[in-house]
């Protein structure tokens, strides 16, 4: 199984069962007209494709690339913050190891032994808890950007989602908001 077994077709019932609700943009309070930060946007570019019925998110990002401590603290930070019901853990170098039991035994992904070797990439999915639809983030080490693969096809949403991971503004006042955008 490779990193997006999780979301292939054949595993969409699996993944439909953990009991998502589809958004409507109607009366949703994370649909609304751009919330902007005072601050500038961190997000360079959203290419967004399909793959099969998911919708798969190339977010860019003004940054340099970022090493595996920040991937290892950003994703358990999503662990504790947004991702409930986590299914799958996942790291991959020139192989692909598929760790979710080897987390779901140690609780996180600071304590998991598998984690403390730098990889290339990690992958984490479950049901994003301010989305209530199911997530997968994929980071990439030294590199400056994520994927996001996910049920929604609304790109001013994932830019909020997107911009709350990197800014670690979950619960916060800010939750949700983008920031302003850059003009190059």
């Amino acid at each position: 199984m490779g990193l997006f077994s999780f979301f292939k077709g054949e595993d969409k019932g699996q993944a439909d069962s953990m009991g998502t609700k589809d958004i409507q943009t109607s009366g949703n309070p994370f649909v609304r007209p751009e919330d902007t930060l005072d601050s500038y946007t961190w997000l360079e570019n959203v290419q967004k494709s399909m793959n099969g019925s998911w919708y798969v998110y190339d977010v860019t990002f003004f940054a340099d690339g970022y090493d595996w401590e920040y991937i290892r603290n950003s994703a358990e930070y999503m662990i504790h913050n947004d991702l409930t019901k986590v299914v799958e853990v996942k790291i991959a170098d020139t192989v692909e190891y598929n760790i979710t039991e080897e987390f779901m035994q140690h609780g996180s992904l600071l304590t998991t032994p598998s984690m403390n070797t730098q990889r290339n990439v990690l992958s984490v999915a479950g049901l994003s808890r301010v989305l209530n639809k199911n997530m997968m983030i994929i980071w990439f080490a030294d590199a400056r950007g994520m994927k996001f693969i996910t049920e929604f096809d609304d790109e001013t949403l994932l830019k909020k989602y997107a911009e709350t991971l990197l800014r670690k503004n979950f619960g916060t006042e800010n939750e949700m908001k983008t920031g302003k955008p850059i003009s190059l």
